[in-house]
């Protein structure tokens, strides 16, 4: 289980939490990184606009970057699957097509990672949600340097915080 592997201060080894565009307002499955770690995880991006969703198949899946979107977990005709509902004016609000959506669904649990977030400071929030239900949240700090030629490099990304979602 990857909540397992997971140690505050320790390096990151989580897919890089990048935006895709190109949502339409309903669900979709775009650049899900399917088995990362070992073959034994996915990674399911924030994609704008929409409600990105994957079968688990049995896997834990980390979705990223939160900054007010929901995660959820919901069975659809038998097979478990975890979406990246997004939310908010900025990038295109799917919460009302998901409100609809889940009502014809079971087993339905969501939670927003960013309600987690309190002082600590991050540069990468993920949502986490294991195979067998349980639901995280994962903060990852990354470091700023001066680039020789002129601007910044971002390297060192490091757990800085990881908590189980009530």
């Amino acid at each position: 289980m990857l909540e397992d592997l997971i140690r505050v201060g320790a390096p990151s080894f989580l897919p890089d939490a990048k935006l895709i565009v190109g949502g339409t307002g309903g669900f979709c499955s775009q650049g899900v990184i399917d088995g990362f770690l070992k073959g034994q995880n996915k990674y399911l991006p924030f994609v704008a606009n929409g409600i990105n969703s994957v079968a688990t198949q049995g896997q834990d899946v980390v979705s990223g970057p939160f900054s007010g979107c929901v995660m959820a977990a919901y069975t659809e005709g038998g097979a478990r699957k975890v979406c990246h509902v997004s939310t908010g004016a900025d990038y295109g609000d799917c919460k009302p097509a998901w409100d609809t959506a889940k009502a014809g669904y079971a087993n339905v649990v969501e939670f927003k990672p960013s309600d987690y977030i309190g002082k600590t400071p991050y540069k990468y929030c993920y949502g986490l949600i294991t195979a067998n239900g349980g639901k995280y949240v994962i903060l990852v700090q990354t470091k700023s340097l001066p680039h020789p030629e002129g601007g910044s490099l971002v390297s060192d990304p490091l757990f800085v915080k990881f908590v189980k979602a009530g």
